[in-house]
């Protein structure tokens, strides 16, 4: 069939069946509604479209969120709270202009002090619009029992709705109500991948409070995000880790558990119950993935040192317990940190501690970076073997740059190998590696600090431009963190046609690339000139040391998550062929680079020019252990330089030191994507030993010649080592 049939076909059936078709077997029968005297809307029992969210089908009430066998089992407070029907929602299809609700709570208590009725004791329904879940109405409760007109004025057109049921409150009954003629069906089931749940258990945050209405809930979002089913047992002050709450979590059968009880929790108790908690959900579901969360940091624990020492003590009892349990063979866990929740501005939330709307969507912000990975269905053989540049080409300047001499030939140093899992287990295929890699990152990020979702559409602002021989140079403004934070720079574009690879050139200023300095280091220029376009940014490094309980991420982590929505601005740009930017720099550039190629796969090669590519306590300009780089640590300052006695290790440099890590492990993440080390006098050929465990990890996954170190005896680059970048960069984007 031509591509022309296939989409007539297409469009044919699109316009007889316009959104969603009801199919007849999904429909209810309009039977088993009822009618009320003098008012013709037909009222449907929920429970005929099915609940989602629910755990359990053996309850003791209809809209209980444990099963009735817990009754007697957990703690009264849990018991009681379980009853309110947080989390739990209705999927069904409608082409009704106008919907009606009628439910009973089980409490009069609509409201609390910090919440409102609409998000305690309210109905919230959402449409899907262009495959998008779209807000169209709330239930306001003003008593027990409550009828209401949720919308009115719809198009008539069929498409699926979701309605969530109150969160601090329990339900008696639930009813839709439709005009006479509207039809009613259940919604399509969840796709294969999609029907299996997240769960999260959790404290109030977790319960919703204080969101103003009960889809505004971090877990509520996460599951429109994802498309997926999320089972909220989130327990108001009562999420405290018991053995009785593990066993009923270890009866489902969930994509992934997410546990966020720190709220609730001081460090002793901490201490005792995390690891026996998280050794039953293992015993019993060995395959499936732990997230451990870290409180959100109280938004005044700057000005109040009880709550600062409160997140403090918790996240250090729950890190010693996720290491003891790493250390111990406890695989397929990942580490949720704190500090990036709630924001920095201290405006998200009611009271200090329990998040508004504002900052319910941060924390799904946070929370979907971490658990989208654990979600995506692997596809070892495309996803490992995927790179957007294919096997490199070897140049003629770089012949000899692809392989050890002969002095390092099989000489892998004293490096652990990348290939080895934390537990012990060897990697043995690609299907393993993402595996690993999974693993790699979730330590690294665990340690350095979680980085906020990356900016879906950066944006970017023109400020000037300027012709110059070759190339249009423009002055921009580029947005690489929340909260409107930018960077400004120069983007230089090649003449001709493009879409063109593009290179994003990192330094302390924009400047210098383009050519305002030293030529060996006008990369930016040379780069318009070899036909990349350009994206020369600066900052120095000490402008993002994070503020005690603000960011919470360490600085050269940091920059590298402003290098990756630098891309994500890049892969907008119109000039830019999206799956060919590379990113490069040199010394501190070099350092940003390194950290932004290896964390962000989204970069199809890097450029590290002499930064320094493992720990190495013997070099000063190896300087990873310093607080604008690796070393920072809230409420200690150590004297700038080398490491001594007095001056010892600090932040997550002395984490990752102690633990035995070293940058070779990020290296790793690399493959099968390319990068050239140009050395110098901070990377000499011994570098090989560490460069080695990537060559093996490209092996495993059928790629050779993806790793390349060159030498100068110098720090600066020279002509040559110049020319030799370009080459490569010839040879792996193709312009």
């Amino acid at each position: 069939m031509s591509h022309w049939s296939r989409w007539f076909l297409v469009a044919l059936v699109a316009q007889l069946t316009p959104g969603y078709s009801l199919v007849a077997s999904d429909q209810i029968d309009p039977s088993h509604a009822t009618v009320r005297q003098d008012d013709p809307t037909l009222w449907y029992k929920v429970q005929l479209l099915g609940l989602e969210g629910q755990g359990w089908t053996e309850t003791k009430a209809p809209f209980d969120r444990l099963p009735a066998h817990a009754e007697g089992v957990v703690r009264d407070p849990v018991w009681s709270l379980s009853r309110h029907a947080a989390g739990l929602c209705v999927r069904f299809k409608t082409d009704a202009e106008t919907i009606r609700a009628r439910w009973t709570l089980t409490s009069d208590r609509l409201a609390m002090p910090h919440m409102p009725a609409t998000g305690v004791s309210g109905l919230d329904l959402y449409a899907k619009l262009d495959d998008q879940w779209c807000w169209v109405g709330v239930g306001f409760p003003s008593e027990v029992t409550n009828t209401v007109t949720l919308a009115s004025g719809l198009t008539g057109e069929a498409r699926e709705y979701l309605l969530y049921l109150p969160l601090y409150n329990g339900v008696a009954s639930v009813e839709i109500g439709l005009p006479e003629g509207a039809t009613l069906a259940k919604a399509t089931p969840r796709a294969e991948g999609q029907e299996k749940p997240i769960v999260v258990y959790g404290t109030s945050i977790t319960q919703g409070g204080c969101a103003s209405r009960p889809g505004m809930v971090h877990t509520a979002i996460l599951g429109r995000r994802f498309n997926r089913p999320v089972i909220n047992l989130g327990f108001s002050g009562n999420g405290k880790m018991e053995a009785e709450l593990a066993d009923l979590l270890a009866e489902l059968d969930p994509a992934l558990y997410v546990l966020d009880c720190l709220p609730n929790m001081v460090a002793e108790e901490i201490e005792a119950r995390v690891e026996p908690f998280v050794r039953s959900l293992r015993s019993a579901r060995p395959e499936t993935p732990i997230v451990l969360a870290e409180d959100r940091t109280y938004t005044n624990a700057r000005l109040v040192a009880g709550q600062w020492e409160r997140n403090r003590s918790s996240r250090a009892a729950l890190r010693a317990a996720y290491d003891r349990l790493v250390a111990s063979g406890v695989k397929g866990l990942t580490y949720l940190a704190g500090d990036p929740q709630l924001g920095e501005d201290g405006e998200a939330t009611v009271d200090g501690s329990h998040p508004t709307d504002l900052g319910f969507l941060r924390m799904a912000d946070v929370f979907e970076s971490v658990l989208q990975p654990l979600l995506a269905t692997p596809e070892p053989v495309e996803t490992c073997e995927r790179t957007a540049t294919g096997p490199v080409e070897v140049p003629r300047t770089l012949q000899d740059s692809f392989h050890p001499p002969i002095a390092f030939l099989g000489d892998d140093g004293t490096y652990s190998s990348p290939l080895e899992f934390s537990d012990g287990r060897t990697v043995q295929n690609a299907t393993d590696w993402l595996e690993r890699r999974r693993e790699i990152l979730s330590t690294w990020h665990g340690i350095m600090g979680q980085w906020p979702a990356l900016l879906d559409e950066p944006a970017t602002e023109t400020l000037g431009t300027e012709t110059q021989e070759g190339f249009e140079q423009r002055q921009v403004r580029i947005e690489v963190a929340p909260e409107g934070r930018t960077l400004d720079g120069y983007l230089l574009i090649p003449e001709g046609d493009g879409p063109f690879p593009a290179m994003l050139v990192v330094f302390y200023e924009p400047e210098t690339a383009i050519g305002e300095g030293n030529p060996v280091l006008a990369f930016a220029r040379d780069l318009a000139n070899s036909g990349f376009v350009a994206l020369s940014l600066g900052i120095d490094p000490s402008a993002v040391i994070p503020e005690a309980g603000r960011l919470g991420v360490q600085p050269l982590s940091y920059l590298a998550f402003m290098a990756a929505n630098a891309s994500n601005a890049m892969a907008r740009m119109p000039e830019i062929d999206p799956d060919r930017i590379g990113v490069m720099g040199h010394s501190y550039g070099g350092k940003w680079a390194l950290f932004a190629s290896c964390l962000h796969e989204a970069f199809a090669c890097g450029v590290w020019s002499d930064p320094g590519i493992v720990f190495d306590e013997s070099r000063p300009n190896v300087n990873y252990w310093e607080p604008w780089y690796l070393g920072w640590e809230a409420g200690r300052n150590r004297s700038r330089g080398v490491i001594t006695p007095e001056s010892p290790r600090t932040g997550a440099y002395e984490q990752l030191v102690r633990k035995g890590h070293d940058l070779h492990e990020l290296h790793a993440l690399m493959a099968p994507r390319p990068f050239l080390v140009s050395g110098g006098s901070e990377d000499p050929p011994e570098r090989w030993r560490a460069l080695s465990h990537t060559v093996a990890v490209n092996r495993l996954l059928g790629f050779e010649h993806q790793v390349a170190l060159t030498n100068r005896p110098g720090h600066r680059p020279t002509e040559q080592s110049n020319e030799q970048i370009m080459d490569f960069l010839k040879s792996v984007l193709r312009p």
